[in-house]
């Protein structure tokens, strides 16, 4: 192995298992992974999360133990997320050059664009007036500052690759297509065309799987 690791960071809901078949693929090419339960999820600790505000500590926390792993370079760590995890993960890129290569996938380009749908996601309730005011009282931090459109041109010129369903209704695809359009190249966005959500890979393996590597190969491991 080359050292190169990519950092996997679940969505709102989920644990680390979720991208367990992420991490297979990746290990097959020779990558080492780094799942973990974000706060508030899975083992972790807490019962409140920030949409990818303080989400980004996870991902602080994250490369500081990959700083304490011999066998890792230190130039080739890469990240993916899913959705909360996607919008934790630019966000963390724009402020730790220490991620060199992103990958987004089905998520939001801020917070208040998409307050309604991330309402329903956040409570499984329909959206209602003040929700965003809800969501900010009970996570304590103000959320509306999760805008990945104002991150994403401060993680140029490191590539980032936007993967997103066209049957996505809980995160529309156009958010992905918006971000690609204010991000500097590098730059590719994946649209997915028989998938939704959360069934990005599921959906078309090859499709997903082939250019995830292809994109991590060229850029983390200049290949």
């Amino acid at each position: 192995a080359d050292g190169a690791v990519v950092i996997l960071v679940h969505g709102l809901g989920g644990n680390r298992g979720g991208l367990s078949d992420r991490a297979a693929i990746l290990a097959r090419e020779g990558y080492y992974t780094l799942l973990y339960d974000g706060r508030g999820h899975g083992e972790s600790a807490g019962n409140v999360t920030t949409l990818g505000y303080s989400e980004i500590e996870d991902i602080r926390g994250a490369l500081a133990y990959l700083r304490t792993r011999d066998e890792v370079d230190l130039d080739k760590i890469a990240a993916i997320g899913h959705s909360l995890g996607g919008a934790a993960v630019i966000r963390a890129a724009a402020r730790m050059p220490e991620l060199k290569v992103i990958v987004a996938e089905s998520s939001y380009k801020s917070i208040p664009s998409n307050a309604d749908r991330i309402m329903l996601l956040y409570t499984g309730r329909q959206p209602f007036p003040l929700a965003q005011w809800f969501v900010e009282l009970n996570a304590g931090v103000p959320v509306s500052q999760v805008n990945s459109l104002e991150d994403l041109p401060l993680i140029a010129p490191r590539p980032v690759l936007f993967v997103h369903g066209e049957q996505d209704e809980v995160i529309y695809p156009s958010n992905s297509q918006e971000m690609y359009d204010v991000a500097s190249e590098p730059k590719e966005l994946l649209i997915i065309p028989a998938a939704a959500h959360s069934d990005l890979m599921q959906a078309d393996v090859e499709a997903y799987a082939e250019r995830i590597i292809a994109f991590l190969s060229q850029y983390l491991r200049g290949q």
